[in-house]
């Protein structure tokens, strides 16, 4: 009969809870100022507007998707040999992705590829991205159904991070682009619109802050679990 690891909880988990509720916090206060600047004074305060470039909610985004590709990238140096999943491969692809990612979060990259490919029009990246989003679990499958069977906590975490990217990077927007026309016949108070418009803004990028916070999370309990591991096998071989 196969037995199963003997897993520990990570000895960084108070650490990583603290910092992990501390992003949250940080985060509903953007979404505050965002929302508040917007209706008080018409327009989101520059430093926190949700929906720019080089602002706090972008880079803020962009530092959390870089620290877990460097997390990524430290497995892959730290513990090439590990018999325990996700594959060097998996640690690879993760980095690179998310690197691209808060790349495209500081200059949205995303909204420029109409400019530079014009056949592709003003959508034609979110087909890009939908293929790139849906194909990324098909290639890394092997690894998540191991990683499933390893540490559920932690790809259950990684999973929600996922569909929150789902609904607020490509769900919400397409939906408002879809019922705008009608939002637009039953509110012409340009007033309301622009309330409706911005609270939608705050939801999907809201929505983005928490799936990389639930990546994050898995990420830091994961790495944090390995790195352990890691160490403790040292410690004993080296008696």
């Amino acid at each position: 009969m196969k037995k199963t690891p003997n897993k520990k909880s990570s000895p960084w988990q108070p650490t990583i809870n603290y910092i992990i509720l501390t992003l949250l916090l940080l985060e509903v206060l953007i979404v505050i100022i965002y929302l508040g600047s917007s209706i008080i004074i018409g327009q989101p305060y520059p430093p926190f507007d949700m929906n720019g470039q080089m602002t706090i909610p972008s880079l803020l985004q962009a530092a959390q998707m870089l620290t877990i590709a460097s997390l990524s990238l430290l497995l892959f140096f730290k513990v090439p040999h590990s018999k325990l999943p996700p594959s060097q491969f998996f640690k690879l692809v993760i980095a690179f992705l998310l690197i691209y990612a808060a790349i495209d979060e500081i200059w949205k990259i995303h909204l420029q590829l109409g400019n530079w490919f014009p056949w592709l029009g003003n959508n034609g990246w979110k087909v890009i991205y939908i293929i790139w989003f849906s194909s990324v679990p098909i290639l890394l499958y092997q690894d998540l159904r191991k990683l499933w069977r390893s540490n559920p906590r932690e790809t259950f975490f990684a999973i929600v991070g996922l569909i929150f990217f789902a609904i607020g990077g490509l769900g919400v927007e397409s939906l408002y682009e879809f019922i705008q026309p009608l939002l637009v016949q039953l509110f012409p108070q340009e007033y309301i619109l622009m309330a409706i418009e911005k609270s939608i803004i705050a939801f999907e990028e809201f929505s983005e802050l928490l799936a990389e916070n639930s990546l994050l999370y898995s990420s830091l309990l994961l790495a944090s679990q390995r790195l352990n591991g890691e160490k403790n096998e040292i410690t004993t071989n080296g008696g």
